[in-house]
């Protein structure tokens, strides 16, 4: 749990609903937390503190899966992967193991 409290859906600008939207269908994140890919979407709700920053982080995370990056995605999920493992943060290993799978890093490899 944060200890910052959460942007809802009903006092978001309509410039955030859209991105919740995005992330979270049609419900309100905070009422009712949680993404497709299973985690509970606080990291989104809490940048809604300060728009500017939520932006952001929707962009760096849009420009980092663009196609045609120097670094092809099986090898830069798998670099995030053991960041997240050598730094102890669960979450970011968490979230690029999902990723990892969707561009194709094969279970042996991530198991490696």
């Amino acid at each position: 749990m944060g200890r910052l409290r959460q942007v809802s859906k009903a006092e978001a600008t309509p410039e955030i609903q859209e991105l919740y939207k995005q992330f979270f269908g049609d419900r309100d994140p905070v009422a009712d937390p949680g993404t497709a890919t299973g985690t509970p979407g606080d990291y989104w709700t809490t940048f809604a503190l300060v728009p500017d920053l939520l932006f952001q982080a929707r962009n760096s995370l849009m420009a980092l899966m663009q196609p045609g990056r120097k670094l092809p995605p099986k090898l830069r999920e798998l670099a995030i992967i053991r960041t997240g493992i050598v730094g102890d943060s669960r979450f970011e290993y968490s979230q690029h193991l999902k990723v990892a799978r969707m561009v194709g890093v094969s279970e042996d490899k991530l198991a490696a």
